[in-house]
């Protein structure tokens, strides 16, 4: 998975939600929760990090909380739940491991 990939497609789904005026972003999110998963596995392997035991544990615990606000956000179909988890939360989240430039805000 590339995290770019990842970025497009939260961006997407959250310009989508803006523009059409519908709730799409319910669907795109389950559609998104395989490389939702393979992050996941990335963030879960501390090897993966240079950074501080309690560094990476904030880093874990954050990343566990926006997927536990993305679950919640579908099995309620809350839409603005999730606007503003993947807007806001897991987009910037992405962004930390992306070089500047790479990504667009909403």
């Amino acid at each position: 998975m590339e995290l770019q990939d990842l970025h497009k497609a939260i961006y997407i789904a959250c310009k989508q939600e803006i523009d059409m005026e519908r709730e799409v972003i319910v669907d795109e999110a389950k559609k998104m929760m395989p490389m939702f998963r393979e992050l996941l596995d990335i963030i879960s392997n501390r090897d993966n990090f240079d950074m501080t035991e309690e560094e990476y544990l904030e880093l874990h615990q954050y990343y566990m909380a926006l997927l536990q606000e993305i679950l919640d956000g579908i099995e309620h179909h809350d839409s603005v739940a999730l606007y503003d988890t993947l807007g806001y939360g897991m987009l910037e989240f992405v962004e930390m491991f992306l070089p500047e430039g790479e990504w667009e805000r909403l």
